[in-house]
């Protein structure tokens, strides 16, 4: 991996950490709001669920590339691309399956689908002149 093999761990460390703790304040919100009965409509849960969600699958996407880096991406650099263009292509389905109650979802699904395929075009194809 050479000498920024440590920078990616770290880097992977402190995003996985901050992910957990929102997501663990974001299920004591909903606990919260079941208890006192507090009135959150399905649109703000689906951003909650959408930008959570999507930072997770992203997170987990970038995991699985450097994991298979020295066996596959080396050798076949649109592994990556091929994990992504699968999750779009599920990110899609659900949309024209679920419509109206995923539309919000989808679009921060979209949104961090852009982020990860723009750091891994960087990261697969940094040393391409």
């Amino acid at each position: 991996k050479g000498s920024g093999a440590g920078l990616d761990v770290d880097i992977f460390t402190g995003v996985a950490a901050f992910f957990i703790i929102i997501s663990l304040c974001m299920i004591v919100l909903g606990i919260l709001t079941a208890i006192f009965g507090w009135n959150i409509t399905w649109r703000a849960w689906q951003w909650v669920v959408g930008i959570l969600g999507g930072g997770w699958l992203m997170l987990i996407l970038g995991f699985v590339v450097y994991i298979l880096d020295d066996a596959i991406v080396c050798d076949y650099p649109l592994a990556g691309f091929i994990a992504m263009l699968g999750a779009a292509l599920v990110n899609v389905t659900l949309l024209l399956f679920l419509q109206e109650s995923y539309k919000v979802v989808f679009s921060c699904v979209s949104v961090w689908m852009i982020l990860g395929g723009g750091l891994l075009s960087i990261f697969c194809f940094d040393d391409v002149e």
